[in-house]
């Protein structure tokens, strides 16, 4: 039986907007005010995210940042990704419920990665998730260091990766394909969608944010990502912090 998803279509929005709608909807979640989502989105301007954790000073990131980037800190961990001319993701859901077939961080990956994989083979594009040695580190951009089941091009360039957040029982877990710009990005998202209702067994309704996940998305962005404090030293201000006890 398939479960019933939400499907938001956000366009391209700009990098603030797009990590406070995901962490507002992962909030939301979390108090089972929002059902289980997929949220399709890009970036404009093109814009630089970096992991939760990440410092801002080795020297690929401050290339970005002399270039005129504009930067974000995501929620999640990761390396610094920029994000220009490719496609985002989202996935909001209870863990171990509302069509997650997996509770695991790694299965998760996998599938996401797999729905993936499955629509750029549906526009004629081969990829393999990778099962190399995997690199430790807190530096650098992701596209230089793959995890295990990220998306590699044949050659072994890597062209897509996710990265995640759990709460309690709350997972959000984000990700981008950069593929290839011939494919065209309505073309290429319509088939995402789709990919992820064959490997998750979903049904996607769509639908438009709530006026709840408005209001708080608006209030991260003045309390927590639309900050240096939060993009540039890593530090959430004690009104978000508050906010989320």
């Amino acid at each position: 039986m398939r479960q019933h998803w939400r499907l938001v279509r956000s366009g391209a929005c700009t990098a603030p907007w797009n990590m406070a709608v995901d962490e507002a909807m992962y909030r939301l979640s979390a108090r089972e005010v929002v059902p289980p989502t997929l949220r399709l989105f890009r970036w404009s301007p093109p814009a630089v995210s970096i992991g939760r954790f990440q410092e801002i000073g080795v020297s690929e990131i401050q290339t970005y940042l002399e270039h005129g980037y504009p930067l974000v800190r995501r929620p999640t961990g990761g390396l610094a990704v920029l994000h220009e001319n490719d496609l985002s993701y989202a996935i909001v859901a209870r863990v171990g419920g509302g069509g997650l077939s997996t509770t695991s961080r790694r299965g998760l990956y996998r599938q996401a990665h797999e729905a993936l994989m499955d629509a750029l083979g549906a526009l004629g594009v081969r990829l393999d998730l990778y099962s190399g040695i995997e690199e430790r580190t807190s530096a650098g951009l992701c596209c230089a260091v793959p995890m295990h089941s990220d998306l590699i091009l044949h050659g072994g360039q890597k062209i897509g990766g996710s990265a995640q957040i759990r709460g309690a029982h709350t997972v959000l877990q984000h990700g981008c394909v950069h593929a290839p710009t011939t494919l065209g990005s309505t073309r290429f998202e319509k088939e995402v969608s789709k990919a992820f209702e064959r490997t998750m067994g979903l049904h996607l309704l769509e639908s438009d944010l709530s006026p709840q996940e408005v209001e708080l998305a608006l209030y991260l962005i003045e309390h927590k990502y639309g900050r240096n404090e939060w993009n540039i030293d890593g530090r959430e201000s004690p009104e978000v912090a508050r906010s989320n006890a």
